[in-house]
């Protein structure tokens, strides 16, 4: 898999962002709605745009193998010099500190890989999810400069 999806460069996160879900539904077959708002004046930093991507990416590919879900929504805002990400389903959802327990014991990189993304954009990541009813991923990352620049 690429590092830095080539979409990013040409049409940047909003457009990669919907290409990917538009993709990922017709795939899949699953209806997926995509809002995005106040995100196209902002200049992201490399690692959030790259980030929130494969986050995205990969809670869409979690959706599709385990959740039975018959819809999805992805959503991404500018809000109070954050960007915050929601992707939610309505399927069957899960256990979460059971599934990062089962993570951690037997490897695996989806739930801890996506907050290990968050955190590299100086961000956090928030799963809820409760049996039979759905699961909701919240991404909170700051968007001023890094303390190092």
């Amino acid at each position: 898999m690429e590092l830095r999806p080539q979409a990013l460069d040409d049409v940047g996160l909003r457009g990669a962002v919907q290409q990917l879900v538009e993709t990922w539904s017709a795939r899949t077959m699953i209806p997926a709605e995509f809002f995005c708002r106040g995100l196209d004046e902002q200049q992201l930093r490399p690692e959030v745009t790259t980030g929130v991507y494969r986050i995205i990416q990969e809670a869409l590919n979690n959706i599709a193998r385990h959740a039975v879900a018959s819809k999805v929504g992805v959503v991404m805002e500018v809000a109070e010099g954050m960007l915050v990400t929601v992707i939610e389903d309505d399927g069957q959802g899960f256990s979460v500190l059971d599934e990062m327990e089962r993570k951690r014991e037997r490897g695996g990189l989806g739930l801890l890989g996506m907050k290990e993304r968050a955190t590299l954009a100086r961000g956090r990541l928030e799963i809820e999810s409760a049996k039979e009813q759905g699961t909701s991923i919240l991404v909170r990352i700051p968007l001023g400069p890094s303390d190092d620049e």
